[in-house]
């Protein structure tokens, strides 16, 4: 809880018509009251970056979540900036999670929708939009070019995870097994998703870690008991890069306690 208001919301739903045991779970950041934090991984994208691979002790207080990032470099275009610096090169036209100076996030066409400024603290690029205008982007089904990997990645039923944002300005991770890539986009749409991406596939790769930093002594958890990764799992080096969520600084309350 943040001064009485939720900072973030959970919910699951059914997001394939055709295979209705196919399970999406949600979780919504309400960016009045969060901000976000993307960390370079001792692999990825390479090179020496501040954080360590983990999330850093300044942050741990305010921590609401983590969550995996995107591909692996070598199997995307996609570039990588934080901490001003590059890990990869940014390119137009690729989707892309942007982080401004004051923790808020976006989804973003690079190059349309977001460019390179002073006002940028962070950007991650994976693959191509998967959801634009508030509903999936035409070709899904077909991947004729490839934007969204092999066909054998995105038709498969796998473990997959993505990110979007809405109308209201709310950041939005989806993530389930068994998800086709037409599935995950659906589940972001069907949430209010104006604009958003795909991040990474299959078991392992999957990870969506939550904590209640208002109740002293919690234990982190998964945000589906089934994720076949560790809760704590960004809390000590890690080979990939991951987003962190924070709570924004005064904001936290613990349940029950007083405004003033």
């Amino acid at each position: 809880m943040t001064g009485g208001q939720a900072a973030d919301y959970t919910t699951f739903l059914r997001p394939d018509p055709d295979h209705t045991s196919v399970v999406a779970a949600i979780v919504a950041f309400d960016q009045k009251w969060t901000g976000t934090h993307l960390i370079a991984g001792t692999k990825e994208p390479g090179g020496s970056w501040p954080e360590q691979a983990q999330v850093p002790d300044a942050l741990r207080p305010s921590l609401l979540a983590t969550f995996n990032s995107g591909f692996r470099f070598r199997d995307t275009d996609g570039g990588f900036y934080a901490d001003g610096q590059f890990g990869k090169p940014l390119k137009n036209g690729m989707a892309s999670l942007v982080v401004d100076r004051s923790g808020v996030a976006t989804v973003a066409l690079w190059g349309r929708d977001a460019h390179m400024s002073p006002q940028v603290a962070a950007v991650r690029q994976n693959l191509e939009l998967v959801v634009d205008g508030g509903k999936p982007v035409a070709g899904l089904s077909g991947n004729p070019a490839g934007q969204w990997g092999s066909a054998r990645n995105q038709f498969q039923f796998t473990w997959r995870s993505g990110i979007g944002v809405d109308a209201q300005g709310r950041l939005v991770y989806v993530a389930g097994n068994q998800l086709t890539l037409t599935a995950m986009a659906n589940a972001l749409t069907a949430v209010g998703v104006v604009r958003g991406m795909e991040l990474d596939i299959h078991g392992g790769m999957v990870s969506c870690n939550l904590f209640r930093p208002d109740i002293a002594g919690s234990a982190p958890r998964t945000l589906v008991p089934s994720m076949p990764t560790a809760p704590d799992r960004y809390l000590s080096a890690d080979q990939r890069d991951f987003f962190a969520i924070t709570a924004r600084s005064g904001a936290l309350r613990a349940p029950g306690a007083a405004t003033g």
